[in-house]
């Protein structure tokens, strides 16, 4: 009888947990279906972002961009170009990564996932060093290698570079 119920229990359980959490494409740009339309999305963590694509890809999302798609945005729909099209008022929006970074007075960098990490980087002691650094993120080969050679790549503390309607159809299709 114990057993019994400890099964049932179990099953109940099973039953009455959620079926699944959120998926990538989800929480960056609030899509289920087959088709993702993005009317908005300012860019965030480009994990995230690899995620998404990966999921897209594997699931054969349709992706339509119709509004602002900056940053890990960006990234995103260049590697799921194949199932993207561009919108007439889809912006597609570049810049340089940043990252910062806080230092121990003697040079060892304070790790964000330590418990008084993220206390420390938004008010650093006496004796630590705040940096932030820039990259160059991965908005693939081409797109990457263009903006480079065409210093379309601005700091972000600065400015973000909008790439023309033009210019954007080199690497997206048109919605039709």
């Amino acid at each position: 009888m114990r057993l019994l119920l400890v099964v049932a229990a179990m099953f109940g359980f099973v039953l009455s947990s959620p079926a699944s959490a959120e998926t990538a494409m989800q929480q960056v740009f609030g899509c289920n279906g087959k088709t993702c339309d993005i009317l908005h999305n300012v860019g965030g963590d480009p994990e995230l972002f690899r995620s998404a694509a990966k999921e897209a890809l594997r699931k054969g999302i349709r992706v339509r961009v119709l509004g602002p798609c900056a940053s890990g945005c960006l990234m995103f729909a260049s590697f799921v170009r194949k199932n993207t099209c561009i919108g007439k008022d889809a912006e597609m929006i570049i810049h340089r990564g940043s990252e910062d970074r806080v230092y121990e007075p003697f040079g060892k960098m304070v790790s964000l996932d330590s418990v008084s990490g993220p206390a420390i980087y938004d008010n650093p002691p006496p004796g630590y060093r705040s940096e932030q650094t820039y990259f160059i993120p991965n908005y693939g080969k081409d797109i990457t290698e263009w903006a480079l050679n065409a210093d379309k790549l601005p700091y972000p503390d600065v400015a973000y570079y909008v790439l023309s309607r033009k210019e954007a159809l080199r690497y997206w299709k048109p919605c039709r």
